[in-house]
């Protein structure tokens, strides 16, 4: 384990080795998975780069946080708002400076 601060809080960075077989799907290992939080059932994103593996907890969509039923309610709603909005007439932008002259 790496000790590290900063702004004054101290951070534990857990570090292991693993070896790559031919066969043998990459495991995360148990300590690590705790450390980052990820529990059975969670989804995760993996990003590869120059020899890096960064390993992301998988966010909801929009389209997954509701059910059919909620996400058509929260459609209808925004077609609401943007029918509103759209009926509201625009105001010209108007600016202002001491050298400007009315037109």
């Amino acid at each position: 384990m790496t000790y590290t601060e900063s702004n004054g809080v101290a951070h534990v960075l857990l570090i292991l080795t693993v070896t790559v077989k031919n066969k043998t799907p990459l495991t995360v290992p148990d300590p690590v998975r705790r450390r980052a939080g990820f529990k059975p059932g969670d989804q995760v994103e993996f990003k590869a780069s120059g020899g890096v593996v960064t390993i992301f907890a998988k966010l909801p969509s929009a389209d997954e946080e509701y059910t059919p039923a909620q996400r058509r309610i929260v459609d209808a709603q925004l077609d609401k708002a943007e029918k509103v909005r759209s009926t509201v007439p625009s105001i010209p932008l108007m600016i202002w400076s001491p050298t400007s002259k009315p037109r």
